[in-house]
This record gives C-alpha cells, sequence and structure tokens, in this order.
C-alpha cells in the first residue's frame, strides 16, 4: 500500500524580493513587465507562476504657441495652440484642456490684468492620469499721466501765462520710459 504525503511548502519568493504571501508590483517604469511568484518545499522543489503587464505612463500636454517667458499688452488678444496625447500604452485621453477652460486645441492667454502669469494645459487619460505643461508670461498695464497742477475745472484770463506740472510713469513690468 502506497501513502502520498503531502509536500510541506518552506518559502515562497515573488520576483521583487517580497515573501509571505503578498507583494506589490513594480511600477517605477513604464512598459511591458513580468511577476514571478515561486514557491519551494523543504525537499527543494519549486513551483513557479508569472503573470505579465504593462505599466502605461502618464499623458502629455504641449503648447505649440505662444513660446514662454513673452510680454503682452494689457488685453491683447494672444492666441494658443495645445494638444495632448496619451502614452502609446495608455487607455486614451479623456480630457485636454487648458487654464482658461478650452479645451480644443486652442485658446487665448489671459491678460486681462497685469503682471505676471502661468499658462497651463492638463492632459488626463482615461485612467485618471494626468500630465501638464505649462509657461510663463507677464502683461504690461497701461502707463499713468498724473496733472498735479493746475487743478481741474479752472478759468484763466485769455493770453495768460499758467504753469503745469505733470508726471508720467511706466507700466507694470514695462521697460522704457512712458513717453510725454
Amino acid at each position: 500500500d502506497l501513502h502520498s504525503f503531502p509536500t510541506r511548502r518552506s518559502s515562497d519568493l515573488d520576483s521583487n524580493g517580497a515573501s509571505g504571501g503578498a507583494g506589490n508590483l513594480d511600477t517605477t517604469t513604464p512598459r511591458s513587465h513580468t511577476y514571478t511568484v515561486t514557491a519551494t518545499s523543504q525537499d527543494g522543489q519549486t513551483s513557479t507562476k508569472t503573470i505579465h503587464y504593462t505599466v502605461a505612463a502618464a499623458p502629455a500636454a504641449t503648447i505649440a504657441s505662444p513660446a514662454g517667458n513673452q510680454t503682452y499688452n494689457l488685453n491683447q488678444v494672444v492666441p494658443t495652440a495645445f494638444s495632448c496625447a496619451d502614452d502609446v500604452d495608455g487607455p486614451g485621453i479623456q480630457t485636454c484642456k487648458d487654464s482658461n477652460g478650452a479645451s480644443n486645441g486652442s485658446g487665448t492667454l489671459d491678460t486681462s490684468t497685469a503682471g505676471p502669469h502661468t499658462y497651463t494645459v492638463t492632459a488626463t487619460s482615461k485612467d485618471g492620469q494626468t500630465g501638464t505643461k505649462s509657461i510663463n508670461y507677464t502683461v504690461i498695464g497701461l502707463p499713468t499721466a498724473t496733472i498735479t497742477s493746475p487743478a481741474n475745472n479752472q478759468t484763466y484770463n485769455l493770453g495768460q501765462a499758467v504753469a503745469t506740472s505733470f508726471s508720467c510713469t511706466d507700466a507694470t513690468g514695462e521697460i522704457g520710459r512712458a513717453h510725454v
């Protein structure tokens, strides 16, 4: 009468070095990977199971125009062109939007306030991963003219010499001097 005795498992180890029945897939690099678990009995016999999986990188956003670090006038209309692409292993693009809400690949920069600004395009894939691209730009405000004297709404005699005092200042972020 032949009796068979079960072989006791003495160790298990996955391809990432984890043991004890729990581990993690390596998702630190994109593309195709394998994950293997090897069980070794006390008498040295082994059994191996392997699965294959793919890691998709985040989608990419691109701003074709305008170039970054440019200067624009207050309320100037500056068209933008942008696009989004998913990784070759990704599920596809769900949304491609700029920071002003445009989603059709073209929009405009916000030039309604003077000062430094950032324009961003965000690509979101169908699995929820995001990728962004940003450019910085500066909007120049209007120059300022001030009349110190004479006061407004005064009356003068015909031919009277009336001295004036005024000043002009550059717009926010402007290089140079306002013309007087």
